[in-house]
């Protein structure tokens, strides 16, 4: 088969910009056959892409003083004496073939176990070389800890001249695009905030979720990004602490809190389970929500099981195409339970999990304190919820809540006073979509005033603690 491809300016993770190339969606695809069925959904401005596994044999021919990167390993590069020069790649069991080309890349290297990484990145950037190349290298030995071995023998991280930004943040097998192009020198160079790793990560994140578990990225693309998303996640707090993208003295943020906003801002029209080309917020939907909803099922099985659910998950469906269910079924083997309660409202639905500390009072009888907090369940999705009351001697409850009842009242009679009380103390609902309300600050024998004020303190620490300002 013979055809002309005409490459736009880089636009939409394709194009050229200058003498700079990234060569993506550049040849005609075969359709995926799966189930009983073809599946030849066209590449959509919404959506990427669902390919099959292959081996790809490619010549590339270009000028003699283009360095050259692509899917694959080189096996041989020709001067042909005209000014040209041909760069013959091969990769195996791989779903798509992409490759890149710039007189102005330059080259650094770094091992991770047995795979080679390879960066070619802009002179103006030598600056975050080194930042390139450590998370790829410890996110590739966790990722492979995590959801199994990194399968090939070569990892290429391509580095886009800022002209080329439309270029950046993109996987493709055994190729990423990296960088954070447009952000003034102050940004680069704060050794304090960490998108250059966060991109990264996320992109090498994409080389199990799903180059090789191949999921269809048009039809439940929360199956690779919202993966993707709770990896990079994971890798950013295991190397950075809780603040992953920022930590500094005035702002503080976590992965977390960088993509909570896409879900919150309007959270009943973020739909995960839903082609790509009908989602109303793709970002909140493919993105910001699976990470929440991933984020909280860790935090109510532990980590030790829900690496054990991702893990078994990969190792299964590994060279296979598999859809949500298979997911949810390897989630309920691996678990030893039956979590439709969590996934049917929260995948399949866009229901919302909202608790409230709604009133908290305390009072001086006979011997001690008769203290009253009620929670309540704004939601309409029930999860279980811990709610951590705290007394004036220093004394702290810690009460479990199924979560299912719409209102649930807590009584003590202790020696000293209430305190406080505060629903999701350690944010498990990480999915919630209102902590502002979350707690609640007893008024004291000052009067009414004071309680209507430590109601606002409750509202302002929730605030507080969504930007992420509290060290």
């Amino acid at each position: 088969m013979a055809w002309t491809a005409q490459l736009p300016r880089v636009f939409a993770r394709t194009g050229y910009a200058g003498e700079f190339v990234i060569a993506g969606q550049w040849y005609p695809k075969m359709a995926v056959y799966d189930r009983g069925h073809w599946n030849n959904i066209q590449f959509h401005a919404n959506s990427e892409f669902f390919a099959d596994f292959g081996t790809y044999d490619v010549s590339l021919t270009v000028p003699v003083t283009a360095v050259v990167g692509a899917t694959g390993v080189p096996r041989a590069e020709v001067d042909h004496g005209d000014g040209t020069k041909t760069a013959r790649f091969n990769a195996e069991d791989v779903t798509d073939f992409v490759w890149t080309a710039s007189p102005h890349f330059k080259t650094a290297t770094r091992p991770a176990n047995e795979v080679e990484i390879v960066l070619l990145y802009q002179p103006e950037h030598e600056k975050l070389v080194r930042r390139y190349l450590d998370a790829a290298q410890s996110a590739l030995m966790l990722y492979s800890e995590w959801f199994g071995p990194y399968p090939h023998p070569r990892l290429t991280l391509v580095d886009p001249p800022d002209s080329a930004g439309g270029a950046g943040g993109m996987e493709y097998p055994m190729l990423i695009t990296v960088g954070v192009p447009g952000l003034p020198p102050f940004f680069i160079d704060n050794s304090n905030l960490h998108l250059a790793e966060y991109v990264t990560v996320h992109e090498l994140a994409h080389e199990w979720w799903p180059m090789t578990v191949a999921s269809n990225e048009m039809t439940e693309p929360w199956l690779d990004e919202g993966f993707a998303e709770y990896s990079a996640a994971r890798w950013m707090e295991r190397t950075f602490g809780p603040y992953s993208v920022l930590d500094t003295p005035a702002a503080k943020l976590s992965a977390l809190l960088v993509r909570r906003p896409e879900y919150i801002s309007n959270p009943r029209q973020v739909l995960i389970y839903d082609k790509s080309w009908n989602m109303k917020n793709y970002g909140g939907a493919a993105y910001a929500k699976p990470l929440l909803v991933l984020r909280t099922l860790e935090n109510y099985l532990g980590e030790e099981r829900m690496l054990a659910v991702m893990r078994t998950y990969a190792d299964r469906w590994r060279w296979r195409h598999p859809r949500t269910e298979d997911f949810i079924s390897v989630a309920h083997e691996v678990s030893g339970e039956n979590l439709d309660w969590f996934f049917q409202p929260l995948v399949y639905g866009t229901g919302v999990v909202n608790y409230a500390v709604n009133d908290a009072s305390t009072r001086r009888e006979s011997g001690g304190y008769t203290s009253r907090v009620v929670v309540t369940r704004l939601g309409d999705v029930s999860l279980p919820v811990e709610v951590q009351v705290d007394f004036a001697d220093g004394s702290t409850r810690l009460e479990r809540w199924d979560g299912r009842a719409t209102r649930q009242e807590f009584t003590y009679h202790t020696a000293a006073p209430l305190v406080s009380a505060l629903a999701d103390p350690q944010r498990k609902l990480a999915v919630e979509v209102n902590i502002l309300d979350n707690g609640w600050t007893v008024a004291t024998a000052e009067g009414p005033p004071l309680e209507l004020s430590g109601r606002w303190l409750g509202v302002v620490q929730g605030l507080l603690q969504l930007l992420g300002f509290f060290g």
